[in-house]
């Protein structure tokens, strides 16, 4: 079974897997484009957040903005467990995902 963990860092994929120690891009898995994309967009909002001139503005600037990333992101991970099935162990940061999951 292949586990793979999802959990946005700035400027790497958002994808690991936990079995190679590697970084995954989206288009590595059988996902469909939709959700590539998807994944891809919620990677970019987060790495938005990054402010290198002034580091200490990093973040998002409500904590609605990152409820809302957060809840975007555990619907990522259900259904990238949606989409490949039981071959595969999600984990949404260390969680393992469970559809229906709440943030």
């Amino acid at each position: 079974m292949k586990r793979i963990k999802l959990d946005a860092e700035y400027e790497y994929y958002a994808l690991w897997d936990l079995e190679e120690a590697e970084y995954l891009e989206g288009s590595d898995l059988p996902l469909t484009q939709s959700l590539v994309d998807r994944l891809s967009k919620w990677q970019a909002d987060y790495d938005a957040t990054l402010d290198l001139e002034e580091p200490y503005n990093t973040g998002f600037k409500t904590i609605e903005a990152r409820k809302a990333f957060e809840q975007e992101g555990l619907e990522i991970a259900e259904q990238i467990q949606s989409e490949l099935g039981d071959g595969y162990e999600i984990y949404y940061r260390n969680e393992r995902v469970k559809i229906g999951m709440k943030v």
